[in-house]
């Protein structure tokens, strides 16, 4: 069962692992409500490296390998990557450090769901 439950996290660490249009989507929202991005992927879209190129968000361009999240300390994680395995590890990284987790595939199990702000 989830409790609804709205979350301040301007100037907080975020990470979306993937940089497809769904990272593309969840950045953009998470940007909107003030958040330090980094994105973990190998590869983005075009529109996710402009936003690199402007100096918004961080990027990690290599595939997610266990340890990576340590230091960056997220509040909260977000898997959308295409690699199944990457997700779930990513998943068991951010849930072992007390980070909020979203994936992309329900069935895996989420740590939180929510709705981009405005699309109510």
């Amino acid at each position: 069962m989830l409790y609804p439950l709205n979350l301040n996290i301007s100037g907080r660490c975020c990470v979306v692992i993937g940089g497809g249009h769904v990272a593309e989507r969840k950045v953009r929202s998470l940007l909107e409500a003030g958040a330090l991005v980094t994105v973990i992927a190998p590869e983005m879209t075009a529109g996710l490296q402009a936003l690199v190129i402007a100096g918004r968000i961080d990027w990690e361009s290599v595939g997610y390998r266990p340890g990576m999240l340590v230091s960056l300390h997220p509040l909260l994680v977000f898997c959308t990557a295409d690699d199944e395995q990457a997700n779930m590890l990513a998943m068991s990284e951010a849930e072992e450090l007390g980070a909020l987790v979203n994936a992309g595939d329900a069935a895996a199990g989420i740590g939180f769901s929510g709705a981009v702000p405005g699309s109510a």
